[in-house]
C-alpha cells in the first residue's frame, strides 16, 4: 500500500513538474512546431486555436472605406488629440501600452487587437483602421464609434494608433495607401 501511495505522490510531482515546464518554455517565447495548431487561452480560461500574425487573413474592408484616405496630417497636434480620446475610449481594452491587455480585456470574450503587431500593422491601411473604428467588430467586442466621435476624431485615432507599430511596419503600410509611380509589368 505503501508503495502504490508513492508511486502517486511520485506521479503528481512529475505532473506538476511538467506544467512548470510547459509554462516556463510558454513564456520564454519558444515555439514548438507541431502537426496541430497550438491553443492559446482566452481571458475567461477557454483555449482557441492560435493564428500566426502572418497567415491570419482580414476582412475586405467595405468599398465605401476602401476607397478612403486619411485627410488628417500625422502631425504632433493630431497624435496629441488621438492620444486623448484613446486614453479616453480604448485604452481600457487595448493598454496603455496598446498590446490589448488593458484592464477590461479579461474580462472580454475576445482579445483586443495588438497595435504593437508588425503584421498587423503592415497590413492594416488607414482606411481599414477607420473603418474598424467606424463600425467595430461585430462579435469580438470592438464597439462602433462613428456615432459617439467625429470622423476628424476617428481620423486622428488612427495618427495616433499607428504611433504603436514599428517603424518598418508603418512604412510598409504607408506605401501600400501610395498609389505607385511606376507601371506595374
Amino acid at each position: 500500500m505503501k508503495t502504490l501511495a508513492r508511486q502517486s505522490k511520485a506521479a503528481s510531482i512529475i505532473g506538476v513538474l511538467l506544467v512548470v515546464i510547459a509554462l516556463l518554455i510558454a513564456g520564454s517565447g519558444c515555439r514548438r512546431e507541431a502537426a496541430e495548431p497550438a491553443t492559446t487561452p482566452t481571458p475567461r480560461g477557454t483555449t482557441t486555436a492560435a493564428v500566426e500574425p502572418e497567415a491570419e487573413e482580414h476582412e475586405a474592408v467595405p468599398a465605401e472605406y476602401a476607397s478612403l484616405t486619411n485627410p488628417v496630417e500625422p502631425g504632433d497636434e493630431s497624435i496629441a488629440t488621438g492620444k486623448a480620446l484613446y486614453d479616453e475610449y480604448c485604452i481600457g481594452c487595448h493598454g496603455a501600452s496598446g498590446r490589448g491587455d488593458g484592464p477590461k480585456a479579461a474580462t472580454l470574450d475576445h482579445t483586443p487587437a495588438d497595435f504593437t503587431d508588425p503584421h498587423m500593422a503592415e497590413e492594416m491601411t488607414d482606411a481599414a483602421f477607420f473603418w474598424r473604428i467606424s463600425e467595430g467588430v461585430e462579435d469580438e467586442d470592438m464597439p462602433a464609434w462613428k456615432e459617439k466621435l467625429s470622423e476628424e476624431d476617428r481620423w486622428q485615432l488612427v495618427n495616433f494608433v499607428r504611433t504603436f507599430a514599428p517603424a518598418e511596419a508603418e512604412e510598409a503600410a504607408e506605401s501600400k495607401e501610395a498609389p505607385s509611380a511606376e507601371p506595374e509589368h
